[in-house]
């Protein structure tokens, strides 16, 4: 998977978070990694409150804005 998204319009009602649910538990049994920005605060609380952990920083991850992204990871087994 490389990106999810809700349109705004949509956000704020628990979407992004029951697609993350379906994305993990399709990923049942194994370690989910993921990369996002250091300023997306939104993004940042949700993966936090699904299980992942910040494991790494890389720096101008993002090609076109030279923004930075976190590594996050998550054992899929671990409590959403």
């Amino acid at each position: 998977m490389h990106t999810i998204g809700v349109d705004p319009a949509y956000q704020g009602r628990g979407i992004g978070r029951r697609l993350l649910r379906e994305l993990l538990d399709f990923a049942r049994g194994g370690v989910v990694y993921l990369e996002v920005r250091t300023d997306n605060d939104a993004a940042l609380a949700l993966y936090r409150s699904v299980g992942f952990q910040r494991v790494g920083l890389r720096r101008r991850y993002y090609r076109v804005s030279g923004a930075d992204a976190y590594t996050m990871r998550r054992d899929s087994g671990d409590p959403s």
